[in-house]
């Protein structure tokens, strides 16, 4: 009969904390693929914890077909307790967890073709990352110990390894290469003495102790390493970005097709570059871009429709309004779309086109914006009283603006009615969703993209986003009560310099949605945190702010509590607990 002490020696837990680190620094490797270290608690965890369950079936000497399911199941709960705990029912997962599960496996199928590292450390990418680490543990653990292989234990820790070196930026990449191949060679050294027969000496015929073969390992290990940090600088490559570029290359008539893709690159990778200059009669506005009335599920888009000379339309301003001229100076910006003050009603020179439906200025035949273009453009903005708001109602816009997917609608529409739960106009509605939303949410632009229903599910869960979530999610929400709504595109005012024009840069691009209201048009709401338009603070309550501003009062995310107007009734948060007073 053998003893424990036996049991645990038979376990090999040299061999096993030997592997264990290989595992520690492959995790440690996603720090070039992830924008910053929030991934590596919960991945480490699921690491460690996999590798103790797998020693500790050895010491129990459990046979392998036990101790495979029983791994697997050890996986799952681990995976479910670090990035679900929320949605189990004690230890046990729910038809929630299952639910959040797949959509996070969808959104990185959907998203994948177009991500590029660093990507978020919250959400799919981390869970899909994580079950990766499950899977290396899982088969080096096997091939070590029930397969007893030596090189074969460090092969799926160094596929992962090359998969990350291959899709990630430069960042530590021959520090991290150096040392996970002196990890790994420690791993096979102390893997090969620990599987020699006791009766076979591993070095010069006599019988070794691990303890004495250590040095000798530790010795070709940092010899390896030390060749490896001197050699890895000098190869070709060694300084160039990632290897693998998993996006589809995209022309410039993305500007047009799918505004809303652009707003995240422009914001981070492209936030210094100038877009335009605007000297403006009125102050800075929210410079409109495009409004994208159809939501299918998957994106906003832009209709399908015919352009048409832009003539003047002061006729299709139905309230009180505020005159503003324009002259936008192009600089960065490119494609057809020319940005404006909204409603636009005459534009020079004259062969700027009209899209009626998504009420933008085109530039027709396929011609772009180039550096040195000059428009000048005459807007009449509205300004309507907050008393015409609360009298209006909001059934007379075209029923496109009121259609939504069975699927957004069953995702959104109990949050919604919760949310605006006593609200007596649809004006009071718009002013709760919007203000929920800038009190319960953090501004946040490491997040996965996506305005998918499976996307928008998650923003809800994790409350993080930047404005296309916001924009997004809140006409999804607004069509759910039955108000026609869609999300515009464009920037905001800039920076006014000391030239008397505002300085448009990349980080100031935006997204917002806008809600109809018979009798009055379309009128902005700003449910992100630390922005805000001056025309319409005295409808939205929400003073002038944008990147690089710090408005005054806020919410998580630090954007400002509206002020006035207050509606009748405060926005119920749907997952508040009466009983803790934060949520009061």
């Amino acid at each position: 009969m053998t003893t424990w002490r036996e049991r645990v020696t038979d376990a090999r837990l040299p061999a096993t904390a030997c592997l264990t680190a290989l595992t520690v620094v492959t995790v440690v490797a996603h720090n070039r693929v992830f924008a910053d270290a929030d991934f590596l608690r919960p991945m480490l965890a699921v690491a460690i914890g996999l590798h103790v369950l797998a020693a500790t079936l050895r010491v129990v000497r459990a046979p392998a077909w036990v101790a495979f399911p029983v791994q697997l199941i050890g996986a799952a709960e681990l995976l479910a307790l670090a990035y679900y705990r929320p949605t189990l029912s004690g230890p046990f997962p729910t038809s929630e967890t299952l639910e959040m599960v797949r959509i996070d496996m969808r959104l990185v199928v959907d998203q994948f073709s177009t991500a590029v590292a660093p990507v978020p450390s919250a959400g799919s990418y981390a869970v899909v990352a994580a079950v990766g680490i499950a899977i290396v543990v899982l088969l080096s653990d096997a091939f070590a110990f029930r397969a007893m292989g030596q090189m074969e234990a460090v092969v799926p820790s160094g596929i992962l390894f090359v998969i990350t070196a291959a899709l990630g930026v430069d960042r530590d990449r021959v520090l991290l290469a150096s040392l996970w191949i002196a990890v790994a060679l420690l791993t096979a050294g102390v893997l090969r003495f620990q599987q020699r027969s006791d009766d076979l000496a591993w070095i010069g015929g006599r019988r070794a102790r691990l303890v004495t073969a250590l040095p000798a390992i530790a010795i070709a290990v940092s010899v390896s390493a030390a060749a490896a940090a001197a050699v890895a600088p000098n190869l070709p490559g060694a300084g160039e970005k990632g290897l693998v570029d998993t996006r589809n290359r995209l022309g410039s008539v993305t500007e047009v097709l799918s505004p809303l893709v652009d707003i995240r690159a422009n914001i981070v990778n492209r936030s210094n570059l100038e877009m335009f200059t605007v000297t403006s009669s009125d102050g800075g506005h929210y410079w409109r871009v495009i409004g994208l009335p159809r939501f299918d599920g998957n994106a906003w888009n832009p209709p399908e429709e015919s352009l048409v000379p832009m003539g003047n339309r002061y006729d299709e301003v139905t309230t009180g309004t505020v005159m503003v001229d324009q002259v936008f100076g192009i600089t960065g910006l490119g494609g057809s779309l020319v940005p404006a003050a909204y409603h636009p009603v005459q534009v020079s020179p004259g062969d700027v086109y009209w899209a009626a439906d998504s009420e933008s200025l085109v530039l027709p035949d396929g011609r772009v914006l180039n550096s040195g273009d000059s428009i000048a453009i005459r807007s009449l903005v509205p300004n309507p009283s907050q008393a015409e708001l609360l009298a209006a109602t909001a059934v007379g816009a075209p029923a496109a603006y009121y259609e939504l997917p069975d699927s957004a609608w069953e995702a959104t529409r109990g949050t919604a009615a919760t949310v605006t739960a006593g609200a007596a106009s649809p004006y009071e509605q718009a002013l709760a969703l919007q203000n929920w939303f800038r009190t319960n949410f953090t501004y946040d632009t490491d997040v996965q993209l996506g305005n998918s229903t499976d996307a928008i599910t998650a923003f809800l869960r994790d409350r993080r986003g930047f404005c296309q979530q916001f924009a997004g999610t809140f006409a999804v929400m607004a069509r759910s009560l039955g108000l026609p709504a869609r999300v515009a595109v464009g920037f905001t005012p800039g920076e006014l310099q000391a030239d008397g024009k505002y300085h448009v840069y990349g980080r100031h691009a935006h997204a917002w949605p806008e809600v109809w209201f018979d009798g009055i048009g379309w009128i902005p709401f700003e449910p992100t945190p630390g922005r805000g338009s001056s025309d319409s603070e005295p409808f939205t309550g929400v003073p002038a702010a944008q990147d690089g501003s710090t408005p005054t009062g806020g919410g998580t995310g630090g954007g400002s509590n509206p002020s006035t107007p207050t509606p009748t009734t405060r926005p119920q948060d749907p997952d508040a607990n009466p009983d803790d007073p934060r949520d009061g």
